[in-house]
């Protein structure tokens, strides 16, 4: 028996319902009843355990979103540090030119910095 043929003989038993009518047999149900009887060892309950999820996470951790967040402003703030440096650096350079000599143009812009997540959010 198919896939198909299963949802068939539920929809001509009136246990899975089409249109405005109550459904009786649940999508979550209907699932379980394929997966026990098509792939028996293999289903997708056995493969979403607590253990195997916590193991995916640790060895995965930028597939949580505020983790790329914090990795994200991590960056932006070292990009941000290393700008205010490299300003620190030309102005020490123009302040070695001598008076006579004119100085070059300093561009000062810093990115805003910005607040450190909270813990909260982190959770």
């Amino acid at each position: 028996m198919t896939v198909a043929g299963l949802f068939n003989m539920l929809q001509k038993s009136k246990l899975v319902e089409c249109g405005p009518q109550a459904n009786f047999v649940s999508t979550e149900e209907l699932i379980r009843m394929i997966e026990r009887y098509y792939t028996p060892g293999t289903r997708l309950e056995d493969k979403l355990t607590d253990e195997k999820f916590n193991t995916f996470i640790k060895s995965n951790p930028m597939k949580i979103p505020v983790n790329r967040e914090i990795e994200e402003w991590k960056a932006r703030m070292a990009a941000r540090e290393a700008r205010i440096q490299e300003i620190e650096r030309l102005k020490a350079e123009a302040d070695a030119v001598p008076e006579g000599e004119e100085k070059p143009t300093i561009d000062e812009t810093v990115p805003d910095e910005e607040p450190e997540m909270d813990e909260e959010v982190r959770r």
